[in-house]
């Protein structure tokens, strides 16, 4: 498969100039149909955007061309990330391949010359085969979450102009009691250049307030139904195939479940755009998913919609509580 997709957002830069203010000469008038013939001839941007909707792409390509529009070499902010699965379908796996090895681990950032990042693992899973050669300069807790030490960080970037390029993993040590952390993570920490990563077991435990504050969401296996619509209502039915919830369940059910159930999709709330994600020999590529425009694609049956709207009541008040 040819790793050919670049992305990049906002339309594509023009370096044409104007002509000169004292009257266009043959050269000025040269100039102005270089720059009218440069002008029609289709940018390297759109031809990737083109070509990227039947191409099947590097997750660590697609992650770093989109997150530029938050985070660069020149931009201090956050950026977050959520994970959403059932225990044992290669969430670790992918922190560790993907996202050290390949986007922010040191060796990473220094051969694409961008900024390093001090990162901090919490983890009840320090042993797994997925953290066994973790780099030396990643720092891992294997007590779990740490609610001091991610304090810690955000007053100190508080303290310093956001001056430490944090990034804090939480890797399947949440439950019901760390929904206010969470919500802290991604509205506020964010702000102030910590990254945060949460790896979570149920839809649910990211707040519906937060879901757009989410930059990017990847849904992997889950091994029970309420999870799974949880999934596909709240954050992926407008990508899905099916002219119903449970169509969608189905078509998302039938491809986790492929690669022994390590197949998953992501969700690029920059960027507005879905993907779903192949897992053949542990080499994640992406092809991007349509968004469904059309009513006779989505339109559900009335049972449907009601089902959709005591769903979200449910969620509404879950939230408060």
């Amino acid at each position: 498969m040819e790793n050919v997709r670049r992305i990049r957002d906002g339309d594509p830069s023009s370096s044409a100039k104007a002509g000169d203010a004292d009257g266009g000469g043959s050269s000025s008038s040269k100039k102005r149909k270089r720059d009218d013939k440069e002008d029609n001839t289709p940018s390297s941007h759109e031809n990737s955007q083109k070509k990227s909707k039947s191409s099947w792409i590097p997750l660590h390509e697609v992650l770093i061309q989109a997150k530029e529009k938050m985070q660069g070499p020149e931009k201090s902010n956050g950026i977050t990330f959520a994970f959403m699965g059932s225990s044992g379908c290669g969430k670790s796996t992918v922190i560790m391949k993907v996202f050290i090895d390949q986007i922010f681990g040191k060796k990473a950032t220094r051969a694409r010359k961008d900024k390093e990042y001090i990162i901090q693992i919490f983890t009840m899973s320090a042993k797994s085969d997925a953290f066994k050669e973790l780099p030396k300069d990643i720092l891992v807790d294997p007590k779990g979450l740490d609610e001091d030490n991610i304090n810690f960080c955000y007053h100190m970037n508080e303290e310093y102009k956001k001056k430490y390029n944090f990034f804090i993993m939480l890797d399947d040590v949440l439950d019901i009691r760390y929904k206010d952390l969470v919500q802290r993570m991604f509205l506020t920490m964010r702000n102030t250049n910590i990254s945060s990563l949460v790896s979570i077991q149920y839809p649910k435990l990211i707040p519906v307030s937060i879901r757009t504050s989410v930059y990017f969401a990847l849904f992997f296996f889950f091994n029970n139904d309420e999870a799974t619509e949880q999934a596909v209502r709240g954050w992926l039915s407008a990508y899905l195939p099916g002219k119903s919830i449970r169509e969608k369940m189905y078509f998302y059910r039938e491809w986790v479940l492929q690669n022994d159930g390590h197949n998953m999709f992501l969700m690029d709330n920059l960027n507005h755009r879905c993907y779903k994600i192949d897992t053949t020999n542990e080499n994640y590529n992406c092809i991007e998913l349509q968004m469904n425009t059309s009513i006779a694609e989505t339109e559900p049956s009335r049972k449907a919609n009601m089902s959709s709207y005591n769903i979200n009541q449910t969620e509404e008040l879950s939230d408060s509580e």
